[in-house]
């Protein structure tokens, strides 16, 4: 089993749809080796998304794109805290670039500490086409702000 830890080095307070955070600033090793933290701006321990202000139907959201593996199933953990509603998706994207996306959790965030956890097989799952990445998405809905800690991303064959 491989497993990767998503790591943070400072808050962000994110409020725009799709914002990536991760432009050179994120990365993504190998449990065991060099632990992930890159970035002295955006990431620290933690990640705040932070959606409370919009008038807009929008979410906040982080994403990042990892190289397809094929035979494996994805899953996608986290702790949160705050308030409102958390959500985790996984997307597989084709050599075409159109998107497979399954939201994989969602769940409602509190002052305590509350586990998110969701997975996806792709192990048993055809898609029309050949995959080229992965990408996984971490949010919150409309007039949520929620902080999210020890982000994994288990890849399990």
């Amino acid at each position: 089993m491989k497993k990767f830890i998503l790591s943070a080095v400072c808050f962000a307070a994110v409020s725009l749809m799709g914002f990536d955070l991760s432009s050179g600033n994120f990365k993504v090793s190998e449990e065991g080796k060099s632990k992930i933290v890159a970035g002295e701006k955006f990431f620290s321990s933690a990640l705040r998304l932070d959606a409370a202000g919009s008038d807009k139907d929008l979410t906040a959201v982080y994403t990042h794109k990892l190289p397809f593996i094929a035979g494996r199933e994805y899953e996608l953990s986290a702790e949160i805290k705050g308030q409102g509603t958390a959500f985790l998706e996984i997307a597989v994207i084709g050599l075409s670039g159109k998107v497979y996306s399954r939201r994989v959790a969602t769940k409602q965030a509190s002052a305590k500490y509350t586990d998110i956890e969701g997975k996806w097989d792709l192990r048993k799952y055809d898609l029309p086409e050949l995959p080229a990445s992965v990408q996984i998405t971490i949010g919150v809905t409309k007039g949520s702000t929620v902080t999210f800690y020890d982000i994994e991303l288990e890849m399990e064959k």
